[in-house]
């Protein structure tokens, strides 16, 4: 049971690695605010992580018809969630003071959520679980009931962890963080994210 833990948050950390909608948030917030806003905007993705972890675990595969029946739906949502966002960086104007904390603190529950949202409804999420699942050789854990939820337990404290680590180091440099440059990096966060909206949407109308 305990090396399932342990794989779980090897799982966890090696999804929340690459650079996606949910890091390009987590640099954002954690250079305006400080590391648990940043913490909390990755956990988000964490726990969908882990939801995937514990429906792996037991092998459910249904789950995998049911994301690529709904697929076009799912990348549409995505797709508008991401250049909401992307537009709504973009008009903001976030300003970093050496000893206060920023204008518009968002809303820890909202950033939560978010990428809580953006997470579950990606066919990837799935995917890349399952396959990282398959790599540690956990796809035996459905022969105990509880394996797959210590599984899942495991898997968002390791994601936890990475955005702790992440935002730890972002949030050393916030006070080093000029008003203009935080300008700049809300431009270049907003702009990404929007493209990765963007992108998602054609590829939704290629591949529908």
């Amino acid at each position: 049971m305990l090396n399932f833990f342990w794989k779980g948050i090897c799982i966890g950390f090696l999804l929340a690695l690459p650079l996606g909608p949910t890091m390009v948030l987590c640099i954002r917030y954690s250079l305006a605010f400080g590391a648990v806003i940043g913490l909390v905007t990755g956990a988000g993705a964490g726990l969908a992580d882990a939801i995937y972890g514990v429906v792996a675990g037991y092998g459910i595969y249904t789950v995998v018809d049911f994301m690529d029946k709904y697929r076009l739906f799912f990348h549409f949502l995505g797709s508008g969630i991401l250049c909401y966002l992307g537009v709504k960086t973009l008009r903001e104007h976030l300003e970093v003071q050496s000893e206060k904390v920023l204008v518009r603190r968002p809303h820890m529950l909202h950033l939560f959520m978010t990428t809580f949202t953006l997470t579950l409804t990606s066919p990837l999420t799935f995917i890349g679980v399952s396959a990282l699942c398959a790599s540690f050789g956990v796809e035996e854990s459905s022969r105990s009931l509880l394996s797959p939820w210590v599984l899942g337990i495991g898997l968002f404290l390791g994601s936890c962890l990475w955005w702790q680590i992440l935002s730890s180091i972002l949030a050393f440099f916030k006070k080093k963080v000029t008003s203009h440059s935080s300008q700049w990096i809300g431009r270049i966060s907003g702009s990404i994210l929007l493209l990765l909206g963007l992108c998602l949407f054609v590829y939704s109308l290629i591949v529908r």
